[in-house]
């Protein structure tokens, strides 16, 4: 069994604190937390695309936008995200009418 990122406050919950006893610790370094991330993102995202319309997928895509927060935090490029999403909208649209290009 391997190592797995969890949520920040997971360790607060009291069922979860007595059977995560001594398992839990903190990255080993910079590039751990960041393979540990893209790890919880393909997990994350896979959950998504089997989940039905409605709460669930409403939480499984919360999920994903929270790790790729954590992502961005990570790279400290939080904001430009957040520019490059404005700017690429504003100059190329976004996903939400369904537009196919065959090729």
């Amino acid at each position: 069994m391997g190592a797995k990122l969890i949520r920040d406050h997971m360790d607060k919950i009291p069922w979860k604190v007595e059977a995560a006893k001594g398992l839990l610790r903190p990255p080993n370094d910079e590039q751990e937390f960041r393979e540990l991330l893209i790890q919880k993102l393909l997990e994350e995202v896979g959950e998504l695309v089997v989940a039905l319309p409605g709460q669930a997928m409403a939480n499984e895509m919360a999920d994903v936008l929270e790790v790729l927060d954590g992502i961005s935090h990570l790279a400290n490029i939080r904001h430009q995200v957040q520019q490059a999403k404005i700017e690429r909208f504003l100059a190329r649209g976004g996903f939400q009418e369904g537009l196919v290009w065959d090729v």
